[in-house]
């Protein structure tokens, strides 16, 4: 059995997978209903002509996307038993943490952090939201190179060569994965409680 194998059980002995799945279900069935909800909010701030209000909300609506998209991709690699879909859903998980944590500080920048000063959002709700973004940032500087790697040669296939593919792929550690995925999920959730707060707080 391989080493990602040998791993894979591994988790699931000291975790139940069907406790894991509820969990996921669950969280997955909140963070759909905050995007219905946040959708019709940005709907009705854009016909109110609420540009500034409408900026907040989309990166709030950005943080709770990708925060939903990457709960379903570890929740599939958690109870995935084929491995080479296993694998798969690995890099397709790189490829997520890549593109989320590379994109969080843009999506928070210049004209975020603008709209939060016209709008008057108290100096201790933008600290929290920039300590929490710093956290995403930290989190990019520390893996960008290896999930760079998976993201441009295995995921995306832009590297041709196919024997160099598969040493790539046979290198690639599914729980350290799957351990990211959930760690950039939390920090995740950490800055959507902090974007939440200055949402709702007038």
């Amino acid at each position: 059995m391989s080493k990602n194998a040998l791993k894979f059980f591994d988790f699931f002995y000291m975790f139940s997978c069907k406790k894991l799945a509820r969990n996921f279900k669950k969280r997955n069935r909140i963070m759909g209903e905050c995007t219905e909800y946040m959708k019709n909010k940005i709907l009705t701030l854009h016909d109110k002509g609420l540009v500034e209000q409408k900026k907040l909300w989309n990166a709030g609506l950005f943080i709770n996307l990708v925060a939903h998209d990457l709960s379903i991709i570890v929740s599939d690699v958690s109870v995935e038993r084929d491995e080479w879909r296993r694998l798969y859903l690995a890099r397709a998980l790189a490829l997520i943490l890549y593109e989320t944590a590379e994109d969080i500080p843009a999506v928070l920048g210049k004209e975020f952090q603008q709209s939060m000063e016209i709008l008057s959002v108290p100096k201790k709700l933008k600290e929290k939201l920039n300590s929490e973004k710093n956290n995403i940032s930290k989190f990019w500087n520390e893996n960008r190179e290896m999930l760079k790697e998976i993201r441009v040669s295995v995921a995306a296939h832009r590297d041709h060569d196919s024997i160099k593919q598969l040493k790539i792929i046979d290198e690639i550690d599914i729980f350290d994965i799957q351990s990211l995925g959930i760690k950039l999920g939390t920090l995740l959730n950490k800055l959507g409680q902090a974007t939440q707060a200055i949402l709702t707080y007038k």
